[in-house]
């Protein structure tokens, strides 16, 4: 199948850090923040960019808020040849304050789990980025104890469906790389970067974001 290879540098958490995350912009052509923008925090303003320039919510953004700007994706789709998910949940959350600093849409729900594991399954893409990672990434490469959660358990499935060969994320705030049953796992610490070589298909699927919450559906085929 004929494609083009397009690099494309993925941004860790910033955390309301807009001056330098803007400044890594200006810097490459091309770039996903991995979500935790801020976006919804009273002291955070999100700018408005170049198409070149998006990102993913995390869980300490407002989904809501995050989806109605032009710089945010949708809760989960495709970008670029990158198979993105959103979302993540907040091991913080009973310290902090529902519709200022928590809200409780972090997590996609169930049923669009659902729905976004079967089309994983379908597509089966060779990129993929998300704010937090499956749960084996989780154990093997960062330690701990695991919190069970939906977003990481429905990552696992994901996981054991398909295995990518490569899978970016942010969450941890940890800069780790590994490759697990042949899936390159990056993770990524705040304000890191990591610049990846993505091979796009010339007749394959560029760009389709769906939103749960706004039932907005964008499709770019160009």
């Amino acid at each position: 199948m004929p494609s083009f290879t397009k690099p494309i540098t993925f941004i860790g958490d910033i955390h309301g850090r807009v001056s330098d995350y803007v400044d890594l912009t200006e810097k490459h052509a091309c770039t996903l923040q991995l979500g935790d923008f801020g976006a919804g925090f009273r002291q955070v303003t999100v700018p408005t960019l170049a198409p070149e320039h998006r990102a993913i919510y995390g869980n300490h953004d407002n989904p809501t808020y995050a989806k109605s700007l032009p710089l945010f994706l949708g809760d989960y789709g495709v970008w670029n040849g990158v198979f993105y998910v959103a979302g993540g949940f907040s091991i913080d959350r009973e310290w902090r304050t529902t519709g200022v600093s928590w809200w409780p849409d972090e997590e996609i729900t169930c049923q669009e789990w659902n729905e976004i594991i079967r089309l994983f399954g379908r597509q089966k893409p060779r990129y993929v980025a998300t704010h937090d990672c499956p749960t084996t990434a989780f154990e093997r490469i960062l330690g701990g104890n695991v919190i069970r959660n939906r977003t990481q358990s429905a990552f696992e499935e994901m996981f054991r469906i398909h295995k990518p060969e490569l899978w970016v994320f942010g969450h941890h705030h940890r800069s780790v790389e590994a490759v697990i049953e042949g899936c390159r796992f990056r993770g990524l610490n705040e304000m890191e970067i990591a610049t990846e070589q993505i091979e796009i298909p010339l007749n394959g699927m560029w760009h389709r974001s769906w939103s749960v919450t706004l039932r907005a559906e964008e499709e770019i085929d160009d």
